[in-house]
């Protein structure tokens, strides 16, 4: 049986707090010891998002100020400390995303780091631009693959960028699964008439998407190619059961920033 475990502190503020060095190791273990097959991460991209800088041209904005550029990708020298607080949770989760991801293709799994596609605009920050993620590139198997949500049902365009390891035929599912061929004419900037932010719709990914993924892993999965001899710990099992999300809300969280 394959357990789909929703990592996150809203699921289980231990086992699910990747802030902690000794959580963090026990789910890269589990991704040694072969009992992890694969990863999807959405590390926090309100730090990166391009919308601070349109916040930024409003004499009377309220917005959260631009905090990464192209020149300082891990964050701005002189930060106050709720930003330098948001830049370290941010870059920390980017960074289990990575080593999550290198550690799966060391041993045959797959997974997908999900991020906003590359603004064309050179001054801009995006992971895609750290040499961590141009190193990741380079590895067998690993493909960036660029695409709109607005195809697979987003209200806005939502340029995204899949970073994908052992998933070749991902494009082919994303084009299979689009809802539409035009695209959405909204735009989530600023805020809404109820005062949250227009970018927290776009946390959640179209149900379109969530099927291209799914088609893809649950492929990946079932190939005949994992060791089927393998033993997953009883104590890990469990953890996993336990972080197998069965209940639903459509209540959309807070940012760091909110």
């Amino acid at each position: 049986m394959v357990h789909t475990v929703s990592l996150d502190i809203v699921v289980d503020s231990e086992k699910g707090d990747i802030s902690k060095p000794e959580i963090r190791n026990f789910w890269l273990h589990g991704i040694d010891e072969g009992w992890i097959l694969a990863f999807l991460a959405g590390p926090p991209c309100e730090t990166w998002s391009r919308a601070r800088a349109v916040q930024c041209d409003h004499a009377d904005r309220q917005g959260p100020r631009v905090i990464r550029t192209a020149e300082d990708l891990w964050g701005l020298a002189h930060l106050r400390i709720r930003e330098l607080e948001q830049i370290d949770v941010g870059n920390l989760l980017l960074c289990f995303s990575a080593e999550a991801f290198l550690r799966l293709a060391c041993v045959g799994g797959s997974a997908t780091i999900e991020h906003p596609k590359e603004p064309e605009e050179v001054h801009f920050a995006s992971i895609w631009k750290l040499p961590l993620f141009q190193m990741l590139l380079l590895l067998p198997g690993v493909e960036l693959h660029s695409l709109s949500q607005g195809f697979l049902g987003a209200p806005s365009c939502k340029p995204t960028s899949l970073l994908c390891l052992n998933l070749p035929h991902i494009t082919q599912a994303i084009v299979k699964n689009q809802v539409t061929s035009t695209m959405p004419k909204g735009a989530a900037i600023g805020k809404t008439a109820s005062g949250q932010w227009a970018t927290s719709s776009l946390k959640e990914y179209p149900p379109a998407l969530n099927r291209a993924l799914a088609e893809q892993f649950f492929q990946a999965i079932t190939t005949p190619s994992c060791d089927e001899g393998i033993s997953v710990d009883d104590d890990f099992l469990q953890v996993c059961k336990d972080l197998t999300v069965t209940k639903f809300t459509d209540h959309l969280g807070r940012d760091f920033a909110g």
